[in-house]
């Protein structure tokens, strides 16, 4: 859910690409800071509950949303030649 960023988790860009669950990170002024790794997840909705998802709700949203978004990069380029691909993004989010 959601799009890596060219930012410190870039090297995990690819697995990211297809996983169909990723906890976003933003700083405090909302700036985006890339997709958060798993043990990143756990270790911050462990330390902060009441602002970020637990660990447990994160394996139950993977659990509940196996499939990613696009299945593939030609149906994601699709999706944004079409004119769908923010609509689509956009309704993805869980908050």
């Amino acid at each position: 859910m959601g799009w890596p960023s060219r930012g410190a988790a870039s090297v995990a860009a690819p697995s990211l690409w297809r996983a169909s669950v990723v906890a976003a990170g933003t700083g405090e002024s909302r700036e985006d800071m890339g997709a958060a790794y798993r043990s990143c997840v756990h270790y911050i909705g462990e330390a902060n509950p009441d602002r970020f998802p637990t660990g447990e709700e994160y394996e139950e949203a993977k659990r509940r949303y196996p499939q990613p978004l696009w299945s593939d990069e030609l149906s994601a380029m699709l999706a944004y030649e079409e004119g769908t691909s923010d609509e689509e993004y956009e309704a993805s989010w869980i908050t």
